[in-house]
């Protein structure tokens, strides 16, 4: 019989990521007395997560990704484990790598170190930390996107229940939904046109377009019979359409002489959020790495806080100024006689 999985402890479950995240000092040699006392620290341990960890490293994480540990952990959980692996203080027993065999790769991980170096000393160091998570995120972007998508769905876009949804708000708004969940996971999903939901009706030239119908009838004892049928016979004025309205859902335009039909008219696709950050990697790199660092992993992706990001006017002031150039880092209100007399 199986041994059935336990719930994880939200609090071990946080203070193991911040574990995981947290710069690891290397030790000198391993048969010194810093190796010999960290190695018996493991066996005192209370927090069984981080235990594990401290015994196996990249394997332990491996297994809680892949499910094969004693503990229940949701989807969220495992994206976090590798956004903590990909943001955290570089720890390579966090599972999370970057293939440096592949030359485009190993040359935007050597200009982002040219670039730190020269930034560490033009900046103050909350700003630095600010400007180096930025750099973080551009850096493993495609990278974590790719993780997440692969490891913790397979692949396979997630969706939502479709028997649960609210049938009082209209099936657009459900669709837009799933697709805002699957982009904030680093999918890419195709847009059905009508996710815009409906805004009204169009009336578009039909296929048929004959309104006489000829049919011959063939007789045994006589001549054939041809017999010639208006359409418009079984079309009525239609108060709503400003047309004739007829059969099969046909109008038809006395002016043009068109037969149409109706078809709806959607309103613009809505703009994906793209990839979303857990809510709790902000406290996690705050308090493993720095707080100007993590302030800087709000819920929201590289491309900013749209659709529920919580940044506030001072975490945005500190990202735009973290973006000058040349030691530029001030943000200044000034008018435009201001402007004149600066230029």
């Amino acid at each position: 019989m199986a041994k059935e999985k336990q719930d994880i402890n939200p609090e071990q479950f946080n203070e193991f990521l911040t574990y995981v995240a947290t710069k690891v000092e290397p030790v000198e040699h391993p048969f010194s007395g810093k190796s010999i006392r960290e190695t018996l620290s493991v066996f005192k341990e209370d927090n069984p997560l981080i235990k594990s960890y401290r015994l196996t490293g990249a394997g332990f994480i491996n297994k809680l990704l892949q499910d094969k540990t004693d503990f229940n952990l949701t989807n969220d959980d495992k994206k976090l484990i590798i956004e903590v692996g990909a943001f955290g203080d570089p720890d390579p027993r966090s599972g999370f790598k970057l293939n440096m065999s592949d030359p485009k790769i190993a040359d935007k991980v050597e200009k982002m170190s040219v670039d730190l170096a020269e930034q560490k000393e033009k900046l103050s160091n909350d700003e630095y930390q600010s400007y180096r998570a930025n750099a973080r995120k551009k850096l493993v972007n495609d990278v974590l996107k790719f993780k997440v998508t692969d490891t913790v769905f397979d692949n396979e876009a997630p969706k939502l229940d479709f028997y649960a949804r609210d049938k009082s708000k209209p099936f657009s708004d459900f669709i837009t939904q799933e697709l805002q969940m699957q982009s904030g996971y680093g999918f890419t999903p195709e847009i059905p046109d009508f996710a815009g939901g409906t805004i009204g009706q169009e009336y578009i030239p039909a296929n048929d377009q004959e309104r006489y119908r000829t049919t011959t009838t063939s007789s045994e004892v006589g001549p054939d019979t041809t017999t010639t049928r208006d359409r418009l016979e079984n079309f009525y004025p239609d108060e709503k359409s400003g047309y004739l309205s007829g059969p099969e859902g046909l109008f038809y335009n006395p002016e043009s002489k068109q037969f149409l039909r109706q078809q709806d008219v959607y309103g613009p696709a809505p703009q994906l959020q793209g990839y979303q950050y857990d809510p709790r990697l902000k406290e996690i790199l705050s308090t493993a790495v720095n707080p100007n660092y993590g302030s800087q992993f709000n819920q929201g992706g590289l491309t900013g806080y749209a659709k529920g990001g919580n940044m506030n006017i001072k975490e945005q002031t500190q990202n735009v100024a973290a973006q000058g150039r040349y030691g530029d880092s001030m943000l200044l209100h000034v008018n435009p006689a201001e402007v004149n007399r600066t230029a």
